[in-house]
């Protein structure tokens, strides 16, 4: 009888972590997308950040579902740099910087 090949296990113990990492997280490791649990809705940490979510700077902000916080992203009242090709980070630290600030002056 033949023994398996070190790849071929090698392989088999990749994908039975891949599968296992993915069954505990509910999504693959390198997954970024937000889980469907509302997790935009968790606060900003104090101090803020320089980048978070979103929709969890618009619910930190706004109190607007994420929908609506894309929304105010591409009208500009939440600012944004962008981190891939289709990929947006809220910059909080900014935002909350302008809306301390008074326009009357």
């Amino acid at each position: 009888m033949q023994e398996a090949s070190p790849a071929v296990t090698l392989t088999q113990q990749f994908i039975a972590a891949l599968k296992k990492a993915k069954d505990a997280h509910g999504a693959a490791e390198g997954d970024r997308r937000m889980s469907n649990d509302k997790d935009w809705r968790k606060p900003l940490p104090d101090p803020l950040p320089y980048v978070a979510s979103v929709p969890q700077t618009g619910w930190h902000f706004f109190q607007v579902e994420p929908g609506a916080a894309w929304d105010l992203a591409r009208k500009g009242v939440i600012p944004t740099i962008p981190t891939g090709a289709r990929n947006k980070q809220a910059l909080p630290r900014v935002l909350a910087q302008r809306l301390t600030r008074d326009p009357n002056d």
